[in-house]
């Protein structure tokens, strides 16, 4: 009889390895991508509610990093928009091609802020946005 690997408790710290100062891809482009299995059994509605948010605004991508959450399955791609959504990716499967989107995030202004270094400051207006997102308890969608 197999085992279930038990799953490790992801920790609260984000380790930055890359920000990608040319994005590898683009909003559009990263709307085609598929979904993980995850992302597809348990967040159908805050996915169709951030990317209807999408289709009303003329919204773009202002900062691609490769993260270490601590998840066992390895390094995130955080794509984050200028209006405070963030699509997290797995990175192996989006480097072999596989869909890759594991969920889509309404950020709010202290994990903006968490996210800042010396090569990625959130604007105002994506600050802005985070506020609103907590005060909209957007990620209880």
């Amino acid at each position: 009889m197999k085992r279930k690997k038990k799953k490790q408790p992801v920790p609260h710290v984000l380790k930055v390895y890359k920000v990608f100062k040319n994005h590898p891809f683009t909003l559009e482009e990263l709307l085609k991508f598929g979904s993980t299995q995850h992302f597809s059994d348990d967040r159908q509605k805050r996915r169709n509610v951030a990317l209807n948010r999408l289709l009303d605004k003329d919204d773009y991508l202002v900062c691609i990093m490769s993260v270490d959450h601590g998840h066992p399955d390895g390094l995130e791609l955080h794509c984050i928009t200028h209006s405070g959504l963030i699509f997290i990716l797995s990175e192996f499967k989006y480097n072999m091609k596989l869909p890759c989107v594991i969920t889509i995030l309404n950020a709010r202004e202290k994990q903006l802020t968490r996210y800042g270094s010396e090569n990625f400051q959130p604007d105002e207006y994506t600050l802005q946005k985070g506020r609103e997102h907590e005060i909209h308890h957007d990620n209880e969608i």
